[in-house]
């Protein structure tokens, strides 16, 4: 989780120190920091899908267009599968 002193680090082509988002909101709250960094991005559309399809997991695919790639990658290859 990411505090209000660090965001801006992490994230700096989202948060600036001094732009128009109120840092110390998103700090401790993972899921409106997840919707606006990931949000109308990479596939995620609907609201809260930044939060939903954050990157979790040994690949750690962030996103609905990540995670549909990897579905059919899957799907294609265990089709070659004995």
């Amino acid at each position: 989780m990411a505090c209000a002193a660090t965001t801006p680090k992490v994230w700096p082509s989202r948060f600036r120190p001094t732009g128009p988002l109120n840092l110390s909101a998103y700090a401790h709250n993972p899921q409106k920091l997840a919707n606006e960094v990931h949000g109308r991005r990479m596939g995620n559309t609907a609201p809260g899908d930044g939060f939903a399809y954050r990157g979790r997991g040994l690949l750690q695919l962030t996103g609905k267009d990540s995670l549909a790639e990897r579905k059919e990658w899957l799907r294609r290859t265990r089709a070659a599968w004995p």
